[in-house]
């Protein structure tokens, strides 16, 4: 009894104290008191409701392969995948042989799937085996690649096995069955049927494909770090495929913006209405490709800078080239090039394109520029950067040199 007393003599003297002190306060600086009703509401009567979506947004898919995303090399290897499934599995693809309406032709793409079978291909899988892939994440984004490649590996061996003999007698419509079980995108493409436009439309569906992964991929990678690190963690951390088909089974996906929710949801569905339904394997595919484009996007970000250094001291005029020491493998034609200054290290003064590459540098040419004395040397930060990343940048205006 004692001590709860003493307990309570304690708070009563802090609560004096504050008491005490808002009264000063009151006496002493307050000089007018304003009095405002609080407005009050019955809680249980039934008020009239209407939800409110956003106004109107483009369709994200025909908006994305408008936009012709970059597309990373780890996200095209991981859809040229794709190239040794069975037609069956992608949903497109099996009207495409209607229009090989011979038997010849369908027997042609037969013979090039089981030649194309027997020859040994060179994998992509070295490009997950560098340094940047060493942590988790970067294992995480392997071991998917790997699973999916063996897949279509053993969809291959079996193919090889088949003997060209087996073709004779069969009709067009025993031989249409066969192919869409057996025969790939990429035997459609290469076969000699002299019909162009197959190929075309089977490579353009390839190219949706990627394309779409590329959006998705810089959806993620505009995802607060908090919860695309946590989606991360949790996806690397299992070797079988997840199911991904909706992606509100992602942890706290409700806290994304409803529009870029939408939005992600949308590059989904289209990924996975690509593929047929009832083939397992081309489903657990699908959710391993976006399964990567969501690690890829915490592993490496999006808008992801890479330091360059001038090979010498020269001028920074529009027009000009400059040499670029570089990391190779991670620069393509056509990307941005920021130069900054040299004291104010957080502003850009100029831009160029890179616009050329050799076997050990990459030629960047001056596009604009903040003034005309620019002189860059290997001390100047340099950074080369997606074409799309630079539209955050503040436009320099062009120097007229006349």
């Amino acid at each position: 009894v004692s001590v709860a007393e003493a307990l309570r003599d304690e708070e009563q003297s802090r609560l004096d104290a504050i008491n005490a002190r808002r009264r000063q306060i009151l006496r002493d600086e307050v000089k007018f008191l304003a009095y405002i009703r609080p407005r009050t509401t019955e809680t249980l009567i039934a008020t009239p409701l209407r939800a409110v979506d956003p106004g109107y947004t483009p369709a994200a898919v025909p908006a994305c392969l408008r936009a012709a995303e970059v597309v990373p090399p780890e996200l095209r290897a991981m859809t040229d995948l794709f190239r040794d499934v069975p037609i069956r599995w992608l949903v497109q693809m099996p009207k495409l042989l209607d229009r090989l309406d011979r038997v010849e032709l369908l027997q042609e793409v037969m013979v090039t799937g089981i030649a194309r079978a027997q020859t040994p291909t060179r994998s992509r899988a070295v490009l997950f085996q560098n340094s940047s892939f060493s942590g988790n994440l970067g294992q995480a984004i392997a071991r998917t690649y790997t699973a999916q490649q063996q897949t279509t590996t053993l969809i291959r061996n079996n193919l090889a096995q088949f003997d060209p003999l087996i073709l004779r007698g069969r009709t067009w419509k025993q031989l249409r069955d066969l192919l869409t079980e057996n025969a790939s995108l990429d035997d459609l493409v290469e076969a000699g049927h002299g019909k162009s436009d197959v190929a075309q439309q089977a490579l353009a569906e390839l190219d949706d494909m990627a394309q779409v992964a590329a959006c998705l991929y810089a959806r993620f990678g505009d995802v607060r770090p908090v919860l695309r690190l946590r989606w991360a963690e949790t996806l690397s951390q299992y070797d079988e495929p997840v199911n991904l088909r909706n992606l509100s089974n992602l942890e706290r996906f409700g806290e994304v913006d409803i529009l870029e929710r939408r939005q992600m949801q949308q590059l989904v569905d289209w990924l996975h209405n690509a593929v047929d339904s009832a083939a397992p394997q081309a489903v657990a595919m699908i959710n391993d490709l976006i399964r990567v484009c969501l690690l890829l996007a915490s592993h490496a970000p999006v808008n992801q800078l890479i330091n360059a250094r001038v090979a010498a001291p020269a001028p920074v005029l529009p027009g000009k080239s400059l040499t670029l020491n570089v990391d190779l493998s991670r620069v393509k034609i056509g990307m941005n090039v920021l130069i900054y200054d040299k004291i104010e290290t957080n502003k850009v003064v100029a831009q160029a394109v890179i616009d050329d590459l050799s076997e050990r540098t990459a030629a960047a040419r001056v596009v604009s520029a903040v003034r005309a004395d620019i002189l860059v040397d290997q001390n100047t930060t340099v950074v080369v950067t997606p074409a799309q990343a630079v539209a955050q940048t503040m436009t320099l205006p062009r120097l007229n040199l006349r």
